[in-house]
């Protein structure tokens, strides 16, 4: 006596199949939960932002611009931008900038470079 389960197994194995990716799908997302991978890449984008707008402050506070040939002038204006973002995106500083101040500073001078070559 043979039992075919073929048409019976079919149907199984596609609900099988969908359970499994659901379960992987909701495991995905649990773990980008977890390690705050979403929530890094917005304080990425807003680490940024907020080194641009302090750049602006600075040289406003300054008078003086962070594009200057003078690296002393480039260091004063990348030392206040970097407080200024210390100062107003600490949280961010804090999970994303392991180097504190001095990694801002070298971030604020690195994108002022970045201007001078497209301004070229």
């Amino acid at each position: 006596m043979n039992i075919d389960l073929a048409p019976v197994l079919q149907p199984l194995m596609e609900i099988l199949v969908a359970v499994a990716l659901t379960l992987g799908t909701f495991a995905i997302k649990t773990l980008a939960d977890k390690f705050g991978l979403e929530r890094d890449g917005q304080l990425a984008s807003l680490l940024e932002d907020s080194l641009r707008d302090g750049i602006r402050v600075a040289e406003k506070r300054l008078g003086r611009s962070i594009r200057d040939a003078d690296v002393n002038v480039q260091n004063e204006v990348a030392g206040e931008a970097a407080d200024w973002v210390i100062e107003n995106v600490p949280k961010a500083v804090r999970r994303l900038v392991p180097g504190g101040r001095e990694a801002l500073k070298e971030k604020a001078r690195a994108y002022a470079e970045d201007l001078v070559g497209a301004e070229a």
